[in-house]
């Protein structure tokens, strides 16, 4: 008997088995209920697009998507709660645009290198900056003329590392002036500190504030997209108000995976995530709530995060010597 022979049969017979058994457990992905994890209390437009998702995706998943609601440190949290998940695929992260605000600022202390990039589904250009109806500017003009007037005095609702805290450090640089920011909490606190007086000025999306759009209650400064968004075509950007701000402010929102999440598992993932959002019906209940629908699979995704990043970036020096 050949001794080797014998070895080297067994051998590529072990390797024959052990490539079929992570083939059978990569096709049987997912084998429990995935957890969404999502960086921010329900009500705001992150949440809003997870539960969007998570109400349709099972179905080409075969195992349920729940949202699980992880607030607090600037998305620290919820990333932190991902990244150290098993590589399995059953547990995945939403995030914004804080995935470099929060960078820039620090707040954020995982990146984009420390995760697998499934997709993203949807972005937001319906970002706008508004105030209460007594409010004694209505305008952007307006606003910035009362900054530059009374320096530290108008109050803005902020969240430190949030887009929120970017935006107002941009706008600041812009006009030369400089806004009194408060954190006051979540997104739906926010609303609340605009509408009591305790607060001057939001950052919100227009899904949030319709109804008090409609109502009056609250009156539209300026949108912070570089374009007019089709969803509110009346609604002037913040360029056509005189201020020209560095990064673009429209939202986006990728869903990401713990680093070393085996490519299948990704694929199966973003395949998911492009049947969803491509559906005809899905795609309306998008549109119901302002979010345009622009789907890109891992690699799209991940070339178009790494091309936005230095926007971001770029704004760490005024970030420094800011004083919220």
């Amino acid at each position: 008997m050949n001794i080797f022979k014998t070895l080297g049969s067994g051998l590529v017979i072990l390797a024959g088995f052990l490539a079929a058994t992570a083939a059978s457990a990569q096709s049987s992905f997912p084998s429990k209920p995935i957890q969404l994890v999502v960086p921010a209390k329900p009500g705001g437009d992150t949440d809003l697009n997870s539960r969007l998702l998570a109400k349709h995706i099972g179905k080409h998943l075969s195992q349920p998507l729940v949202v699980v609601n992880t607030d607090g440190g600037g998305g620290n949290m919820a990333a932190q709660k991902v990244a150290a998940s098993p590589a399995d695929g059953h547990a995945i992260l939403m995030l914004n645009t804080v995935l470099f605000t929060g960078r820039a600022v620090g707040t954020l202390q995982l990146g984009l290198d420390d995760f697998e990039v499934i997709g993203i589904p949807s972005y937001s250009d319906t970002l706008l900056w508004v105030t209460r109806k007594d409010a004694p500017f209505k305008t952007l003009p307006e606003l910035s003329k009362a900054v530059l007037a009374a320096p530290d005095t108008v109050k803005y609702a902020a969240t430190v590392g949030a887009p929120s805290h970017l935006q107002a450090i941009a706008y600041e640089e812009a006009i030369g002036g400089d806004l009194k920011k408060i954190d006051t909490g979540s997104g739906s606190d926010k609303i609340v500190a605009v509408l009591s007086g305790q607060v001057d000025v939001l950052t919100t999306n227009y899904s949030l504030v319709k109804d008090y759009i409609t109502t009056g209650e609250m009156v539209v400064l300026g949108n912070l997209g570089r374009e007019r968004s089709p969803f509110i075509p009346d609604v002037p950007t913040f360029a056509e108000g005189g201020v020209k701000l560095g990064p673009d402010f429209n939202m986006f929102y990728v869903l990401l995976a713990p680093k070393g999440t085996p490519r299948d598992v990704i694929a199966a993932l973003s395949d998911a995530l492009k049947q969803t959002v491509e559906d005809p019906e899905v795609k309306k209940e998008f549109e119901k709530s302002y979010f345009t629908v622009d789907y890109r699979d891992s690699a799209a995704a991940k070339a178009y995060l790494q091309e936005r990043e230095p926007e971001f970036m770029a704004m760490k020096d005024l970030i420094a010597a800011d004083k919220f």
